[in-house]
């Protein structure tokens, strides 16, 4: 398991300002490949590939994956906006999609951004399974923390408890590991 943090990567006023702009979109329950309800429980907007926020979030992507992961890197999936509620949750699960021809892009990297002031939720932590039957949780629910992990890493968001939990995700993608 690796990642790449910055615990304050995106300030608070930042965060809110998201939130504000997309809080009245129209979310959809969240998909999983079983859409298995024991899975995931969330709700997800879709943002634009073109959008400056994408086009924000890649720049980390990059950053980080310069410094630390150094993979072929070729673009990047559409912006997951993520919605959860109180017992909102998705359980351990990696984010690398099989693809079916050797020319088609794999997901290589992920990038979460937590939006959500910590004061108005409970529960909803992002955590990575280290292998050892503990977990880690790099962000501590910090808003506006950053970070950015290999797709084959395992990880989860807990059950919200109470208000609600706000972050936006990002795939990138290039071609198969050889």
């Amino acid at each position: 398991m690796s990642y790449f943090l910055w615990d304050e990567g995106v300030s608070h006023k930042e965060c809110q300002s998201i939130i504000d702009e997309y809080k009245d979109v129209s979310f959809k329950e969240g998909q999983t490949g079983s859409n298995d309800p024991k899975v995931r429980n969330n709700l997800v907007h879709w943002i634009e590939t073109n959008s400056l926020i994408a086009r924000a979030m890649f720049q980390f992507i990059l950053e980080a994956n310069n410094k630390y992961f150094k993979y072929i890197i070729d673009g990047y999936e559409q912006v997951q906006l993520s919605k959860y509620e109180i017992d909102g949750f998705y359980d351990w699960h990696k984010d690398a999609v099989h693809t079916n021809t050797e020319l088609e892009p794999v997901r290589k990297l992920a990038l979460s951004i937590n939006l959500s002031d910590p004061e108005s939720y409970e529960g909803g932590e992002f955590e990575f399974f280290d292998g050892h039957n503990k977990s880690l949780d790099p962000m501590k629910n910090k808003q506006g923390a950053v970070v950015v992990f290999d797709c084959l890493d395992w990880h989860r968001v807990k059950p919200v408890i109470k208000g609600s939990r706000y972050s936006l995700v990002m795939w990138a993608i290039g071609p198969r590991f050889k």
